[in-house]
């Protein structure tokens, strides 16, 4: 499940995003884990607990149980049976991102552009810490207007810019291109976390291709891709048929999937060079192992690449 996608119901949706608020309260309710959350910082605790609290009357309620530590054995369960390892994998995926913003910023890059930002943390903690980068939120009008405000009323100081955009109408470049905000001759690192999956093959070249016209050689883009299953189906491999039916109850089922073998040519085609690739394996060698916790379990089936504009 990924932190947002643009107006996948119509060009009009008036929805916010069901799985940007899905991982902010996942990632809540890690927090409190005496083991696993260790792999939530507190900021980034914090910020998700007030996205995922800000709802209607009945979703604040929802919140409240569901973050109750008397229901703490049942929402384990639930996860136990859904997907396990899916609320660490969040988790993880996050901890991962956010090493290679910090090492991008560290190589000379000045703007992060965030592409579907859903209610993700990085770049409004980022942007409170590096005053001298520029930082981008591309996202649904919808959802955006519930961050900004989670935002002003808590009083967090962001430097982000946030840029409402469908990009079913329209590419990224004019999206860009047309904001005053996107510095063009910039080092930029890009990232889709949790974005492909939801988009059809041809609207995934567009994104590439999009890139590729506002972006510049030596440009990173760090991206996130499902696996497909020996069947083809697109899903995580140790999810269950009611996790699909989640997905399309929502209107939110994964639409583009590639093999990890696949994923260097398919890169080459779009005019950018394989620079890394982490798959869950990767996650757990890098901060489960070193803390005697890699026999926790985590959700298989999503990887993350980095890529350079050549």
């Amino acid at each position: 499940m990924g932190d947002k996608h643009f107006e996948k119901r119509s060009p009009h949706s008036n929805a916010e995003s069901a799985t940007a608020r899905f991982i902010a309260q996942n990632l809540a309710w890690l927090s409190q884990d005496k083991v696993r959350g260790v792999f939530v910082p507190r900021p980034v605790a914090e910020l998700a607990r007030s996205f995922a609290r800000h709802d209607s009357a009945r979703g604040r309620l929802k919140f409240n149980l569901f973050m109750s530590s008397r229901l703490r054995w049942l929402i384990a369960l639930l996860e136990r049976f859904m997907l396990p390892g899916l609320q660490l994998h969040f988790a993880l995926r996050k901890l991962y991102i956010e090493e290679i913003a910090r090492q991008a910023f560290d190589a000379g890059a000045s703007q992060l552009v965030v592409i579907g930002g859903g209610f993700d943390t990085l770049a409004v903690r980022l942007s409170a810490q590096f005053q001298d980068k520029n930082f981008i939120e591309i996202d649904q009008s919808v959802t955006q207007g519930t961050k900004r405000e989670v935002l002003r009323r808590g009083g967090y100081e962001s430097n982000v810019h946030f840029i409402p955009a469908n990009l079913a109408a329209e590419t990224i470049d004019e999206v860009l291109g047309n904001n005053p905000n996107f510095h063009r001759n910039a080092r930029t690192l890009y990232l889709a976390e949790g974005l492909l999956m939801y988009l059809t093959a041809a609207q995934v070249a567009d994104v590439f291709a999009g890139l590729k016209r506002c972006g510049a050689k030596g440009d990173l883009f760090l991206w996130t891709f499902m696996q497909p299953l020996e069947d083809n189906r697109i899903a995580f491999r140790n999810s269950n048929r009611y996790v699909d039916g989640w997905l399309q109850k929502h209107r939110e089922p994964f639409k583009w999937s590639i093999e990890q073998r696949q994923v260097a040519d398919f890169l080459h085609a779009h005019g950018f060079n394989l620079r890394r690739l982490a798959t869950p394996d990767t996650l757990r060698q890098t901060y489960l192992a070193p803390r005697n916790l890699a026999h926790l379990l985590l959700a298989e089936g999503e990887n993350l690449c980095l890529a350079e504009l050549a």
